[in-house]
């Protein structure tokens, strides 16, 4: 961040300062390094702030979502830094360019030094579609429907079932923009819609803020790309002591759309990478296991925190649908055994194979895939993890992605995390945990 305000750019950050952050970081040992951007702040100061603080009302949001709301002409950058008293857990960064494309990364990965060695996931997305998108999405201002696979697979002009895609730096206008905005006169004197001219002139006066809005948020979706978030309004005393009633007040579109992808029925097959697992979050993989689909899922061997909830939930699972290697039926066999009576009573359960990597993996990654080969792979990336404050009372960011390259790109590093790990034993030592320290961690998380 220096760097950038060291050479003119201007920087806007936000972190969590809230009061459940700091019971977190309590119970994990760990600190924030909020001063650091407090002093930051001071150091490279918006002069314009002061005076344009009244009547500016898009300072604030553009600010929480990490946007810059104008360009600087100053050699010297500008770092603002806000401090978020609700509890925060999204990550992301947009960067926005005067010349070329703008860029967002998204995903799991944490910004600090002690976060190096760990093994993690995020997405770079290039495009304008891509970054007004998740403008949209972080501001609550995105389409209210959730993204589904199938929205996907339906683009304009596209038959049922086949997939819109592009390469995953690139998004094309493929969508009706509505009415059609007033047109310029080139060089040639050939008409153009509203496009580069206009567009610089936009961003001369208002960088990053161009593209937030709904059309780029329905390109984005066309071509398989779609940001669903948590974003909680307020604190409930209640809902913090006994997570399992209720939730913060706000809205939390993140478990509602794990849920449609988890319970989809044209995918059979999943590949999953997590950091932390609870009661919540194994219901979640349940919708999976229980129609049949089978499920690989690793895990970090000893994380950072709450390895014994962790051990709790994942050997409720095994106990429930797991393979140990030492019985490992095909999934024609399984459920041949079975009359077509016997398979109206009692539908065949799904195969959880898990694993254990020792080292500190915090992803939060979902790899959906038809064995037939029948619909496209989707995945879906991001922030949240499988627990009950994650879904119910943190900020949060996935995105749900359906592209050929990114499937096989996120695939392949799934498998290479595999085939470093540790297959996991039914009644192992990874699935070995303590009482009632399981459930406190399950609480803490």
């Amino acid at each position: 961040m220096r760097r950038a305000a060291n050479r003119g750019c201007r920087v806007d950050c936000s972190l969590d300062c809230s009061i459940v952050s700091a019971f977190t970081r309590w119970c994990e040992g760990t600190k924030t390094e909020a001063e650091l951007l407090f002093q930051l702040a001071k150091e490279f100061p918006d002069d314009s702030l002061q005076s344009s603080r009244d009547g500016s009302s898009q300072s604030a949001d553009h600010k929480s979502a990490g946007l810059i709301t104008r360009p600087t002409k100053t050699k010297q950058g500008i770092v603002t830094f806000s401090r978020r008293t609700l509890p925060t857990h999204a990550k992301y960064v947009v960067f926005h360019r005067q010349r070329g494309v703008s860029t967002a990364v998204f995903g799991g990965v944490n910004i600090g030094d002690r976060f190096r060695c760990w093994r993690d996931f995020a997405i770079r997305c290039e495009g304008r579609a891509a970054v007004g998108a998740l403008a949209m999405c972080v501001n609550g201002e995105a389409a209210t429907f959730l993204p589904t696979v199938e929205a996907f697979s339906k683009g304009p002009g596209l038959p049922a079932g086949s997939a819109r895609v592009t390469n995953p730096t690139t998004f094309k206008h493929v969508l009706n923009p509505g009415p059609k905005k007033p047109s310029h006169l080139t060089s040639s004197g050939q008409k153009q819609t509203t496009g580069s001219r206009f567009d610089k002139f936009k961003q001369a006066l208002t960088v990053g803020s161009r593209d937030r809005n709904k059309t780029r948020d329905a390109e984005a979706r066309a071509n398989g790309l779609g940001f669903v978030a948590n974003t909680p309004s307020g604190f409930d005393v209640t809902s913090y002591v006994a997570p399992w009633l209720r939730a913060f007040p706000g809205t939390y579109h993140v478990l509602p759309a794990l849920e449609r992808l988890m319970g989809d029925t044209r995918y059979d097959e999943y590949v999953i990478a997590a950091a932390y697992l609870d009661t919540q979050g194994s219901r979640v993989l349940k919708l999976a296991l229980d129609r049949g689909a089978d499920v690989a899922l690793v895990m970090p061997r000893v994380p950072n925190v709450y390895r014994d909830a962790n051990a709790k939930a994942l050997s409720g699972l095994m106990d429930l649908y797991g393979l140990d290697g030492k019985d490992s039926p095909s999934r024609d066999t399984t459920r041949d055994t079975n009359t077509p009576k016997d398979s109206e009573k009692q539908k065949p359960k799904g195969r959880l194979v898990a694993y254990v990597c020792d080292d500190m993996l915090h992803a939060k990654v979902f790899l959906a895939r038809d064995s037939r080969g029948a619909v496209p792979d989707a995945c879906m990336i991001g922030s949240c993890n499988l627990k009950q404050r994650s879904f119910f009372q943190f900020a949060e960011l996935n995105a749900l992605i359906v592209q050929p390259l990114v499937a096989k790109q996120l695939g392949n590093e799934l498998v290479a995390i595999i085939t470093g790990s540790e297959r996991v034993v039914i009644g192992g030592p990874a699935l070995a945990y303590k009482e009632p320290k399981a459930t406190i961690e399950e609480w803490c998380g």
